[in-house]
Parts: C-alpha cells; structure tokens; sequence
C-alpha cells in the first residue's frame, strides 16, 4: 500500500497531491500553475512587443537622421553600432548628458568627425562584461543618446 503524499501551495495554500514525484520542495497546485504559466506568457507578449515597438523607433530616427546629418557623422554612429550593441536611441539636449567628456578619436579609437562624446559606461573584467549610455554630439545643441552593451 502507497502513502500518498500531500503538499501545501506556497501560493494558495491548499493541500493538494503532487502529480510529479521529483521531490521540488516547492510545487504548486495545478490550478496556481496554470495561472502562474499564463501570467508569464502574457508578460513575455508584452516585453516582446514593447521591444519590438523600440527597435522600430529607434530604426525611424536612424533613417531619419542618416538622411540629415552630414555622412561623416553619422559615420561615428555606425562605428558605435558595430563596436556595440545599442539599442534605445533617443536626441537629447547638453543638460540631459552624463558621464565623462572625452575626445570622440579616443573613444572610437580613430579620428572622426564628432568632436567629443559623453561616455557613461563601465565595464568589470571580471566577467567580461559591460555597458551603460553614450552620448554623441550631433550639433552645438542636440547629441544622440544611445545604451550600450558589451
């Protein structure tokens, strides 16, 4: 004869019989599960479309600028893209800017035609990894904010 076993839900807190017997101390009632499972479905939908409303509004502002800025500007933009990955670019005024002011030739590495950038990063070697935002001056006013990941 079985014992059977039964559990209480962490969530709900109703007794219930466990269909899988994997010992995971922590198991939820069918019900809560099934719920638990659309709540991250929904979640995941809408992370998925809030990126992928970004990524178009980041793409209409790159066309947008690439057709008005001189092309060895938006040159720098392209070495940025290429060096990183970048995602929620946004035009931003001087006062909005952080981070250090450095000569955009040594943080590109080459010369270029942008004066200077605001470079908000940080990196740890420990696990190889890095990011934060760049700011890349357009004009005496505007400059192109842009997160960064390494």
């Amino acid at each position: 004869m079985t014992k059977k076993i039964n559990k209480e839900c962490p969530h709900c807190l109703n007794e219930f019989s466990p269909k899988q017997k994997n010992g995971a101390e922590y198991q939820l009632c069918e019900p809560c599960s099934k719920q638990l499972e659309d709540e991250m479905k929904i979640a995941s939908k809408e992370s998925y479309d809030e990126h992928q409303r970004e990524v178009k509004k980041s793409n209409k502002l790159l066309k947008r600028l690439k057709k008005t800025l001189p092309a060895k500007i938006f040159k720098a933009i392209e070495w940025l893209q290429d060096s990183f990955v970048c995602y929620g670019f946004q035009i931003v005024e001087r006062k909005d800017t952080t981070g250090v002011k450095q000569k955009a030739s040594l943080f590109f590495d080459q010369s270029s035609a942008v004066r200077y950038v605001y470079d908000d990063t940080s990196y740890c070697s420990y696990d190889d990894a890095g990011g934060g935002v760049v700011f890349i001056r357009l004009d005496k006013l505007r400059f192109l904010k842009v997160y960064v990941s390494m």
